[in-house]
């Protein structure tokens, strides 16, 4: 029977995997405030616990190389893992259940079955612009500098290998400027392949680091000296294919694992919303600040006719200030005079609307380079020459969101001499490396729900076709995510930010586990678990995120019902949307036609199973 462990580096307390198979194990114990629980720890035996603060958790894989003898060996991290079994995709999971351990093959008994067929178990090798969204660069060696290391930092380390490991020189140059890297230093490989490994990889760290000193080099999402162990692993996986063809090696994909378990209780949610709704009927309207009337911007078209209606119906269940309320839709050709008559007799007496049809301007050269976006996205920021003159502040939200607190709070936030306020975007920290590098600020936010000083922003900036046009042709090569990057270029020593509760992405309630359809939504630990906790409880605003819109069939956000809720105040649902706004989600494939019902996963029946009993 294959002897297999593999060892995970902890560096805080989070939900730990331990069992036949995994074993936790705290790196940089020696200079840790506290030792973890349920942990092993990297100070004991043969170790370098005490480099922590300049290797990172290089202390824990250096612990393991020595001080372990198992037939195979594997060293992860506490939030990224390697399936173990045959099949899947990259996605995450939030915490951990019998379920997921069984479905990834994490016990001994699930790691035998795989590893019988192989010498080495790894991630597949990414093109590196899909590690880092950067177009301009593509390969390893680009990608380390744009973290933060040096060019001369990547000759230094040829030159070692070149000195100590010849044989392996080519194989490092064929790395760095080839196209593709295998990610994070994950792995599971025989022990005489890890030994190797180990070797190689700590006498290069060794020699670099009497050459070169590199104590607080970081980068964006890598420290450098993890970084040069992934380069270096995979410099020695290269090799190891090259001299040795029959070596089996295995890819597998990667899971992210949310180490914070929050609670979250749907029916209050909803039931929150209810009872906030009944308050409005019968309070009495708030004090609006800053011109005494709230000013609105929407931009969409006839296919999110339907979604418009949703965000519209929620601000207003939601504020008993109507009469205090105009909104402006900002749309071209793909809004037909049948789409805006409709809207004027839904909405007729309730609330006051001004359609302005956008002719032909400058944003309608900038690229549309990603997914579900259109031309629409871009009419935020020509909405200055749109809307009145005399307007000096607007809200804007994107057609995918429900309000669900009172918008007049939002209307009335202290910009405190800031020209827009947002909230963190759940990727910001990679959009904002992204833009500045090593010039990065920490206030890359969402342009799905803004608030906007028009004054303010002429007085300081003047023309603003001039200034977003700046933006974008000045940084094109970095610019991914459109709009929302030309907003954060234009206003970024000029940004306020809103709680959480503003613009609450998909990604907080839902995670990619093993039995759910559609790309995980990402996201980066850039708000406190108490902030996550409230937001996800208390929303103020929903942003239906990603490819998690509540009127898909395989939507599984968890909130959607709130989305059916408002847009029946407009249209008739079909028995699909009732379907739908039940909390269900269906999904049609392989065969199979899956109902689930609050996250209950029920077969209602398969192709299969209608031939064995017909």
């Amino acid at each position: 029977m294959i002897d297999a462990r593999i060892y995970v580096s902890h560096t805080k307390a989070c939900p730990v995997l331990g069992n036949d198979l995994f074993v936790p194990l705290q790196a940089g114990r020696q200079q840790a405030d506290e030792a973890l629980p349920d942990m092993v720890g990297d100070d004991t035996g043969d170790h370098i616990s005490d480099r922590y603060s300049q290797w990172g958790e290089l202390t824990s894989l250096y612990w393991v190389w020595k001080n372990t003898q198992h037939e195979y060996v594997g060293w992860m991290r506490a939030a990224r893992l390697l399936s173990l079994v045959k099949g899947g995709e990259d996605g995450a999971l939030e915490g951990f259940s019998q379920r997921s351990i069984r479905h990834y093959g994490w016990t001994l008994a699930g790691a035998r079955s795989l590893l019988k067929h192989y010498d080495i178990v790894v991630p597949r090798a990414y093109d590196v612009q899909e590690i880092t969204v950067l177009q301009e660069v593509e390969t390893p060696h680009a990608l380390y500098v744009r973290e933060g290391g040096t060019a001369q930092e990547i000759a230094l380390l040829l030159r070692i290998i070149e000195e100590l490991y010849p044989e392996k020189y080519i194989h490092a140059l064929e790395f760095f400027y080839g196209y593709s890297m295998r990610p994070w230093n994950l792995f599971v490989m025989k022990q005489e392949l890890f030994q190797s490994y180990g070797a190689f990889l700590f006498s290069v760290l060794e020699a670099f680091k009497s050459r070169h000193d590199m104590e607080g080099h970081i980068g964006c999402q890598r420290h450098n000296w993890t970084f040069l162990a992934e380069c270096l692993l995979n410099i020695d996986i290269i090799y190891r294919l090259a001299v040795e063809p029959s070596l089996k090696l295995r890819e597998q994909p990667i899971l992210f694992v949310d180490g914070n378990d929050l609670s979250f209780d749907r029916r209050k949610v909803l039931s929150q919303q209810a009872a906030h709704a009944r308050a409005i009927k019968t309070a009495s309207p708030k004090e609006v600040e800053y011109g005494g009337h709230v000013h609105i911007v929407l931009s969409f078209n006839d296919r999110y006719l339907k979604p418009a209606c949703a965000t519209i119906n929620s601000i207003l269940t939601h504020t008993a200030n109507k009469n205090d309320i105009t909104f402006y839709v900002l749309h071209d050709e793909g809004l037909s005079q049948s789409t805006i008559h409709r809207m004027e007799d839904i909405y007729e007496g309730e609330v006051h609307f001004y359609f302005i049809k956008v002719e032909d301007n400058f944003v309608h050269k900038f690229p549309l380079n990603r997914k579900h976006i259109n031309v629409n996205a871009y009419y935020r920021l020509i909405l200055q020459n749109m809307i009145p003159h005399h307007i000096d502040r607007i809200i804007y939200l994107d057609t995918d969101t429900i309000i669900c607190g009172n918008i007049i709070d939002l209307w009335n936030f202290n910009l405190n001499n800031n020209i827009i306020a947002g909230v963190l975007d759940e990727s910001g920290i990679v959009c904002s490396w992204r833009l500045w590098g090593a010039h990065m600020n920490d206030r890359y936010i969402n342009s799905g729900v803004l608030l906007l000083d028009l004054k303010q922003a002429r007085e300081k900036y003047g023309n603003l076709d001039f200034l977003y046009a700046r933006s974008f042709y000045e940084n094109d090569v970095n610019i991914t995510m459109q709009d929302q990057d030309i907003l954060n270029i234009a206003y970024k020593d000029d940004i306020a930010l809103l709680p959480l509760n503003w613009n609450v992405p998909s990604s907080a309630y839902y995670r990619k586990s093993a039995h759910s359809d559609g790309d995980y939504e990402g996201r980066e630990n850039v708000f406190s678990d108490q902030e996550r906790q409230d937001a996800v409880n208390h929303p103020k605003i929903i942003h239906f995120t990603g490819k998690q819109k509540p009127w898909k069939f395989n939507s599984m956000h968890p909130l959607k019902a709130l989305f059916w809720s408002h847009l029946r105040r407009s249209v008739r649902l079909s028995l699909r949307e009732y379907l739908l706004s039940l909390n269900n989600a269906i999904t049609i494939k392989k065969g199979e036609v899956i109902l689930r019902r609050n996250r209950d996963f029920t077969t209602l029946f398969s192709i299969e199973n209608l031939k064995r009993n017909s």
